[in-house]
């Protein structure tokens, strides 16, 4: 039940200090829950996504016949850097102003994506470049971690 004012047919403002006036002056509501509801499910299909790549590549490293593994890791790869395009829309379109931490580091995420799987294109022609892919995907591991961290703690601020 909404409480109404009694000047007009208008709904009553919250009460200062309280949840919901605290959500209205900081853009909280709803939509901001919606909205971080499905950047933490697009954040875990990206997580999921590169565990993934991590099981099909201890699939082909170091081994004969990997050709299947490579073209998976491959079509994984595009995937799971489409799902972050995803993530980062919706943190830049729809959570940039109350959660711009999380807007940074989706953006953030997508562009390492895009150069690991650069990197990873390029491997075939230059081996060494293992020794960046590898290291580089154990931080985009650790930043799947850190978003979806973020996403349970802005979720957990709503509540509240």
């Amino acid at each position: 039940m909404v409480a109404m004012s009694a000047a007009s047919d208008r709904p009553a403002r919250p009460a200062a200090g309280s949840t919901a006036s605290s959500r209205a002056a900081h853009g909280h509501g709803a939509h901001d829950e919606r909205a971080i509801r499905l950047f933490a499910a697009l954040v875990g299909a990206t997580s999921l996504g590169v565990l993934t790549l991590a099981v099909l590549a201890g699939g082909f490293v170091n081994q004969r016949g990997r050709h299947g593994w490579i073209t998976a890791h491959s079509v994984v790869a595009d995937v799971v850097v489409l799902i972050a395009l995803l993530t980062a829309g919706v943190a830049v379109t729809q959570l940039r102003a109350s959660h711009p931490a999380l807007a940074t580091g989706a953006v953030a995420l997508l562009l390492l994506l895009i150069v690991q799987t650069a990197i990873g294109q390029a491997i075939e022609h230059a081996r060494n470049l293992t020794l960046i892919h590898v290291p580089l995907a154990m931080a985009i591991f650790g930043a799947t971690v850190y978003l979806s961290s973020a996403a349970a703690s802005a979720r957990r601020s709503l509540v509240r």
